[in-house]
């Protein structure tokens, strides 16, 4: 059973490209907020491949953004074999990752890979009671319609 009071939050990987891209002031997101991110969010930006100087330097930045989180990375709680480290998931009892995903699916299925991560995000907000933090509108719809607490990034003009 969820219990009433927040946890703390859960960061969407999009956060940290609007830490990259100056859109977000990275003090003012840390002094409000105790964050965390899921091993989905790191694999993400571990994998992604750099094709120009440019997205290297990117890819840099963001792995300095995600390593000022320490201690701060929780296993995500559905298990998909495909994109979560199976060392890191704890359990299917509860999930609601099929539903989001079904409905990620439904709205935009030719992002299947993302849907994915975004679902075991979603989920693993909802399941421990964190608020996600994100700028991704349907996510952010989707996790609020099955009973999750969402910042929406859209509207929260004072982290910049």
């Amino acid at each position: 059973m969820k219990s009433t009071s927040l946890r703390g939050w859960l960061l969407d990987t999009n956060v940290f490209n609007h830490l990259v891209d100056g859109k977000i002031d990275e003090a003012k997101l840390l002094e409000r907020f105790s964050p965390f991110v899921t091993n989905v969010q790191l694999e993400e930006i571990r994998q992604f491949e750099p094709k120009t100087p440019e997205e290297h330097r990117r890819k840099q930045l963001l792995l300095k953004m995600v390593s000022k989180i320490p201690d701060a990375v929780l296993p995500t709680l559905a298990e998909n074999l495909n994109l979560s480290n199976s060392d890191l998931f704890r359990s299917r009892e509860g999930s609601t990752y099929s539903q989001i995903l079904e409905a990620l699916n439904q709205i935009n299925p030719k992002r299947q890979k993302s849907n994915e991560r975004d679902a075991l995000i979603g989920d693993t907000a909802i399941r421990l009671n964190l608020e996600l933090i994100t700028n991704d509108s349907d996510l952010a719809r989707i996790v609020r319609d099955l009973g999750g607490q969402v910042l929406d990034l859209k509207h929260y003009k004072d982290l910049s």
